[in-house]
């Protein structure tokens, strides 16, 4: 029937623009982060001491998004958190921060089950 029909395309219709809708902030949110990267490597490049790692676009795009689109705002958050917050993770190995997160790991682990802390621990299994 042609109402049938109609409902059907109306359907299809909302489902497409809801998946636009979905779709299309995305790519502007990671066209934006990519500039906001490519400023954190240029940051990255003048402090010798700090290295580049996967996952620091997912950051930029959360500070953008927190920034409400402003990039100018956005890059001083990643300036402030790179040399401040992320410095650990920043260094040429993640060393440092596992080791910081092996004490994490260990101390909530002991916190919140003993039982299993104290299984590990006596297997000789190292916590990571």
């Amino acid at each position: 029937s042609a109402t049938g029909l109609s409902s059907l395309v109306e359907d299809e219709f909302k489902k497409k623009k809801e998946m636009v809708a979905d779709i299309l902030p995305k790519v502007i949110l990671n066209s934006l982060s990519s500039k906001i990267s490519h400023k954190a490597k240029r940051l990255v490049a003048h402090d010798k001491k700090l290295h580049y790692y996967q996952g620091l676009h997912e950051i930029c795009a959360m500070c953008l998004i927190n920034m409400h689109l402003n990039e100018d705002s956005a890059t001083a958050v990643i300036v402030q958190l790179t040399e401040n917050h992320l410095r650990d993770y920043m260094k040429p190995t993640f060393d440092l921060a596992m080791s910081a997160f092996q004490v994490t790991l260990s101390s909530l682990l002991s916190s919140v089950d003993e039982e299993i802390y104290d299984f590990i621990t006596e297997s000789g299994a190292e916590l990571h």
